[in-house]
């Protein structure tokens, strides 16, 4: 049985995770109000795309599709309550640097964490994903 969380409580469990391993998280994003997150929502894999973004998308202009894209997502952070649905995905981005050891680089990964139907998958594979969510368009 698929079982519901929102996504404050993914950050608050990888801010355990940090601690625990004596890392921080370096991540900033400019779009994000807290400007400090570790991923964030995938925009339409949780909800239809409203005929004002369709024509956007449909347009063919670049910074109309970023900055729509941009305030579509919803970011992992302290401040998120949005549940993860049965069918939904989002970003876990993380970029770490040791606390202890500060000659060590930064380590960067980028995954997918997508739901369909209850059923999750890790992905870093973007292709697959956008097929699975009819998201060709971003091929």
């Amino acid at each position: 049985m698929f079982k519901y969380t929102n996504q404050r409580l993914i950050y608050n469990y990888g801010l355990s995770l940090f601690e625990k391993y004596k890392v921080t998280n370096l991540v900033y994003s400019a779009t994000d109000p807290m400007n400090f997150d570790f991923g964030h929502t995938i925009p339409w894999t949780y909800e239809l795309m409203s005929k004002e973004e369709k024509l956007i998308l449909e347009e063919d202009n670049w910074d109309n599709l970023k900055n729509m894209i941009s305030k579509k997502r919803r970011f992992v952070n302290s401040a998120q309550t949005l549940k993860i649905q049965e069918t939904f995905a989002f970003t876990i981005e993380p970029r770490l640097k040791s606390i202890k050891n500060e000659d060590l680089p930064t380590a960067s990964f980028h995954l997918i964490i997508a739901f369909k139907n209850g059923l999750k998958s890790v992905n870093d594979n973007f292709t697959e994903l956008f097929e699975v969510f009819n998201m060709k368009y971003l091929i």
